[in-house]
């Protein structure tokens, strides 16, 4: 991957100023001996970077030359973060921490150092010729390579090779799935859902890799979000995606994870017998639709017949729908599998015009071609979906058409992997240089792993592949690109429409891995152990690695560790000494190692530990971790006890740092500011009992994100007064502010408008159990910014609510979540004249919706789950009262519980019309 490293490498040199300002390095040799030659190399970066952007299609000799490029700017760079590494060393551990103490001690200090540890001085001045030799070297490589890529660049007369290049139309299509091609699957399945025996029916939908399996369920199973069928026909929907090696527990789990109105708690010392006896217990009476997807190891499911138990059959409809490549005995005589089919030619280009132009037409010269593509895709979607994201992001040409035909493996034999491989190659050979490692990033994730947002672009910018000003901008924006090419497909919406998690198809993740591993950019580990460990840069653990592996390794300089599994093993090696990365949050470790205090390049941190109350004076060492930018720390014993850890003042020496997350931990009150503000730190979340004292919040005075625990037995001695959350107005940058306050409901101490003074600049507010009074909520409605508030366990006390004029201006999202709200008063719609979405559940002592807020021109959407019939007849009445005005865009969906679970009433009404009938039939004889 030679653009990545090119970009890395740029970043690394560029860096070297800001850390002998903010005295990260000191008295750098780089800087002060080998500056010259830093810049040369600097100035050649500009150049490649430059190249592989004009010509980002792959050639077969292009490959060799980006071997090249990669080696050398990973070598480059091991050289200079090297000999950083030894500058910080010193510094904390050699002379240069002599510079803390006094002159005459420090002259001491030296002269003894000179008598006792000159071989180490000789070292060092051995190490800085080597240094010179070592850059020398890499400058005259990277000099000899750009002198190639000018006789290229020279020989070249742009044309096809530049088509796509600087193609920046964007697609009118949208991101979702489209359902083109699968309307007679769809009918289907629905009758499928809906009619029939009244029976618990297994409904198994079969078929290839890349058919559109998921797709087809995942339309019948969100056919309520465009007509609430579903949800008014089933009383609970769980969605569960079946990886590879899941048991029993494992899929309970997801299934409880997915249900939302489920309140039984699951833990992971229950066993599999008491799983299925919870899972039983919640379905039974219920009218159910679970969905399990991508089910691979059908021939090998012994447990099917431990997990089908836990699915009651009461005779009411329930149904189980499993999505799978092969078709299994285990389904039983009675059901009969849908099987997909592959698409015809009709609708595989109608559905590579929709993908490609939306709603617009397609020129009929573009048309001609789009028959032979489809050809070659013999009618499997998933390669047409994969053809047409490259087509939506070039020119509309006649020329760049013909030239992707021409690059389709034509006679494709669907059965063969490697063929089918060819056409989702060119989703990656078509990319521009800048998307590349984001994409083969994916690879890193296990199959069918839901992955965050939020983790995501961490990673990817703690890689240092991402060449802007503005990283998080530039992260969303090379996301929302994959997607558009659809690459990587949405998971879940948060309610302001952001993207929260995404997936990557498995076929497309067995082509990351495959790209990754040929081009030295990721090592993704799975069962069995790769032979060449040499030159590992980064390393994934898909599954468990012996201490085998993690030896074998020494002579490679790991950058990355990503562990995104639990029961992982981590043995620190000699290889780690350049680490930037260690992602092992999931994954248990006993004991905390004590290596992190001394991998001074670090910037991403992310560990679970049952050992943090043991290790003070560790976790100090992690204030010299000074490049360190995500912190994110989980202690797992408090994951069972609710007492807290205090992590103490060296936390917040860290000036890089961007992102602290912290579960179940408190930080120290700085107390006078003798230490370094924090410019950067961007996000400080899960921390519990935080006091913002004014020392505090102005540390971070540039801090976004804010979320906050509380225990509400702690309040009820102290008061609110004793966490001075009135300083929060100080947080001028503040966008996300969410308090939580944990324990008994009754036992938490009112928040008062008194005890709090919210920053103007709040877009997102999450009050969690505060107990503000209704009246009071006037303090929110005020913010001249917030978008979205959400509003959940008696977050409010009180039972009734009159909103005021101009309160909640820019509102787009509210939500209110268990409260015992009765009355809610708003008189005029313009007291949420923005409000787009409205979310109430649990609200089961609310009588009614108010009516004018069914006016509010801007909204959309009315949803209602587990409250009071008269308020989800209001809700009804809304829209209805709309339709007559002739709006017809609002929609209202409605999630309540089957008043008649067991299903008495209609057996007794079957009853009655068997009895009618057999009285009939005896006075006719």
């Amino acid at each position: 991957m030679a653009y990545a490293a090119l970009i890395s490498l740029k970043h690394v040199i560029e860096q070297i100023p800001q850390d002998e300002e903010n005295q990260l390095v000191v008295n750098s040799s780089i800087l002060n001996q080998q500056k010259q030659l830093i810049k040369s190399i600097h100035e050649n970066i500009a150049v490649l970077v430059d190249f592989l952007n004009r010509f980002p299609q792959n050639q077969d000799s292009q490959e060799l030359l980006e071997d090249r490029i990669r080696e050398a700017a990973n070598r480059a760079e091991d050289i200079i973060e090297g000999e950083i590494l030894d500058d910080l060393c010193f510094h904390q551990y050699g002379c240069w921490g002599l510079m803390r103490f006094p002159r005459q001690v420090v002259k001491y200090f030296v002269q003894q150092a000179i008598l006792r540890f000159g071989g180490m001085i000789r070292v060092k001045l051995c190490n800085k010729l080597k240094l010179h030799q070592d850059l020398q070297s890499v400058l005259k490589e990277v000099q000899a390579i750009v002198e190639q890529v000018k006789i290229i660049v020279k020989s070249s007369k742009g044309g096809k090779d530049l088509i796509l290049t600087h193609s920046f139309r964007s697609s009118s299509t949208s991101s979702n799935v489209s359902a083109i091609g699968l309307e007679e699957d769809l009918d289907k399945i629905r009758k499928k859902l809906y009619r029939g025996s009244s029976q618990l029916s297994i409904i198994p939908i079969i078929g290839m890799g890349g058919i559109g399996k998921t797709t087809l369920a995942r339309y019948a199973y969100d056919d309520s979000l465009a007509t609430t069928t579903t949800s008014r026909h089933f009383d609970v929907r769980a969605w569960v995606t079946i990886s590879k090696g899941y048991g029993v527990k494992k899929i309970i789990s997801r299934i409880f994870d997915s249900i939302k109105q489920s309140k039984v708690e699951i833990h992971d010392k229950m066993d599999e017998e008491e799983m299925v006896v919870n899972l039983y217990k919640f379905l039974k009476d219920r009218r159910y639709l679970i969905v399990m997807d991508d089910v691979w190891e059908t021939s090998g499911w012994d447990y099917y017949y431990d997990l089908i138990r836990a699915f009651p059959d009461d005779g009411n409809g329930s149904r189980v729908v499993i999505t799978s490549r092969q078709e299994a005995s285990f389904f039983g005589p009675s059901t009969r599998p849908h099987h997909m089919k592959l698409m015809d030619e009709v609708q595989s280009l109608n559905l590579l015009k929709d993908r490609v132009f939306g709603k617009e037409d397609c020129p009929p010269e573009l048309e001609e071609i789009g028959v032979f593509i489809v050809r070659k895709c013999e009618g499997l979607p998933l390669a047409i979906v994969v053809i047409a994201g490259i087509l939506s992001k070039a020119d509309p040409m006649q020329e760049t058409w013909e030239d992707v035909a021409d690059n389709i493996d034509g006679a494709m034999n669907m059965n063969d992997d490697e063929d089918f491989a060819r056409i989702l190659s060119l989703s990656y050979t078509r990319l521009p240089h800048h998307l590349r490692p984001c994409f083969l990033y994916m690879a890193s994730f296990p199959e069918n792993y839901e992955i965050r947002v939020s983790k995501l672009f961490k990673l990817w910018i703690a890689e240092g592949f991402l060449e802007s000003n503005d990283p998080d901008k530039a992260a969303k924006d090379c996301l929302d690109d994959l997607i558009k090419r659809s690459l990587v497909l949405v998971v879940k919406k948060s309610l302001n429409g952001s993207i929260k998690s995404v997936k990557i198809h498995d076929l497309l993740r067995d082509l990351c891995i495959k790209i990754a591993q040929d081009e030295k950019f990721l090592q993704v580990v799975n069962n069995k152990h790769p032979e060449d460990v040499s030159n590992l840069r980064r390393v994934s653990a898909c599954s468990y690695i012996s201490d085998t592996f993690w030896r074998s390794t020494e002579k490679s300089s790991i950058r990355t560790v990503l562990l995104p599994l639990p029961s992982m093993n981590l043995i620190f090696s000699n290889s780690f000494h350049l680490l930037q990365i260690l992602d092992a949050n999931i994954v248990h470790l006993q004991y905390f190692p004590i290596e992190i205090g001394h991998l001074f390049l670090l910037k991403h941190l992310a560990l679970l530990t049952s050992d943090f109350e043991n290790k003070v004076g560790v976790i100090e060492y992690l204030s010299d971790l000074k490049k360190l930018e995500t912190l994110i720390l989980m202690s797992q014993s408090r994951l069972r006890r609710r007492d807290l850890y205090l992590l103490p003042l060296a936390t917040w020496r860290m000036p890089r740092l961007r992102h602290l997350i912290l579960f179940d931990m408190c930080l120290a009150d700085p107390g006078a500011p003798k230490l370094t503000i924090f410019k950067s730190l961007e996000t400080l979340s899960r921390v519990s009992s935080f006091i913002c004292s004014e020392w505090a919040v102005k540390l971070v005075p540039n801090l976004k994100k804010l979320k906050i625990f509380y225990q509400s037995g702690d309040i009820a001695k102290t008061g609110w007064s004793e966490y001075m959350l009135t300083n929060l107005f100080l947080l001028s940058s503040l966008e996300k502010l969410n308090l939580h306050v944990e324990g008994p409901t009754s036992d938490t101490f009112p928040l008062q408008k008194s005890d709090i003074s919210f920053p103007a600049s709040l877009k997102e507010l999450t009050l969690t159990s505060c107990r503000l009074p209704w009246h009071d909520l006037s303090v929110v409605g005020s913010l001249p910014k917030l978008q979205l508030l959400k509003l959940r366990d008696n977050a409010c006390c009180g039972q009734r609510w009159t909103t005021n004029e101009g309160e909640f201006s820019q509102l787009k999202v509210l939500v209110i979540e268990r409260s015992d709200l009765r009355e809610w008063v708003v008189d005029e719609p313009s007291h949420f004249r923005r409000l787009e979405s409205l979310y109430l559940s649990f609200c089961t002592a609310l009588e009614k919706i108010p009516t004018s807020i069914g006016d509010i021109n801007t909204l959309g959407l009315i949803e209602v789950q587990s409250c009071k019939p008269s308020a989800v007849e209001s809700a009804n009445s809304i829209r209805e009262e709309q339709r007559g005005y002739g709006n017809y865009q609002l929609l209202v969906r409605i999630f309540q519980p089957d008043p008649d679970p067991r299903g008495l009433r209609k057996r007794k009404e079957a009853v009655e019309r068997r009895s009618v009938f057999r009285q009939n039939k005896r006075w006719l004889e």
